[in-house]
């Protein structure tokens, strides 16, 4: 598991304090295996805390704040399968550690 919550969104951040979370898990194809496949799902909603506890079994996830974008305005960010080591720059895309690119 990955945390990939940007600090600053959880600096002036309220206990009750709603968002996104976007977490990659892991996919598996039997027919048609590709190490490091995930897919990418959207929880609108949420808690930070929440996004933490269902991020535990997530190759990767983070948590956006609603006052920072909707969760309409993340499922449009286009990731371009960028590389990426740790983080992406953009807030709807999340960085796959397992191939290094931005999901």
């Amino acid at each position: 598991m990955h945390n990939q919550t940007d600090p600053v969104h959880l600096a002036n951040m309220q206990q009750g304090d709603l968002g996104t979370g976007i977490f990659l898990i892991p996919w598996c194809d039997a027919d048609d295996y590709e190490f490091g496949a995930v897919r990418k799902v959207f929880k609108e909603k949420i808690t930070y805390a929440e996004c933490v506890l269902r991020g535990q079994n997530a190759v990767a996830f983070k948590w956006i704040p609603q006052t920072v974008a909707s969760a309409a305005e993340l499922r449009q960010h286009d990731c371009h399968d960028a590389p990426c080591a740790r983080s992406c720059k953009q807030h709807g895309c999340a960085c796959n550690d397992l191939t290094g690119r931005c999901k």
